[in-house]
């Protein structure tokens, strides 16, 4: 059977190189290279950088270096304030998110504000948020007649 007695176009080869064969709605690609091409040229589109901000990055090469050591010294400091600080027992990675008012760490057994005697005042934060939420209004007095 031949391409042209068929109604077809002869296969033409991937315009990315890939030994595959390309067709004309996907621009000559295979569709993995047409997926990539586009990819590709949306990320072109959208990271087109500034002028003004290679500049600056070209100057801040220094800082970004000294910045980029202090993270990586919190990010060890995060690694160790992974126990409970009450019993020192390992804490998991979903209750390591979970922080207490006073600020601690602490496993399923002292999470709760009385298993740990958390130094937090509940009265006056209760207190502060409800004077926030209800403000006092006052009004004019009224003459009586």
């Amino acid at each position: 059977m031949d391409a042209a007695a068929s109604g077809r176009s002869p296969a033409n080869l991937c315009a990315g190189g890939c030994g595959f064969y390309g067709s004309e709605d996907t621009f000559g690609f295979c569709s993995k290279c047409s997926i990539k091409h586009i990819l590709s040229s949306h990320l072109k589109d959208a990271q087109i950088p500034a002028p003004e901000a290679e500049a600056e990055s070209a100057s801040g090469d220094k800082n970004d270096r000294r910045t980029t050591g202090s993270s990586a010294g919190e990010s060890k400091s995060t690694t160790t304030k992974q126990r409970c600080e009450q019993c020192s027992r390992k804490v998991g990675a979903a209750m390591g998110l979970i922080r207490c008012r006073c600020g601690g760490v602490f496993c399923s057994a002292h999470r709760q504000p009385e298993a740990h005697a958390c130094a937090f005042d509940f009265k006056a934060a209760g207190r502060q948020h409800l004077a926030k939420a209800n403000p006092l209004i006052k009004t004019d007095k009224v003459d009586a007649i």
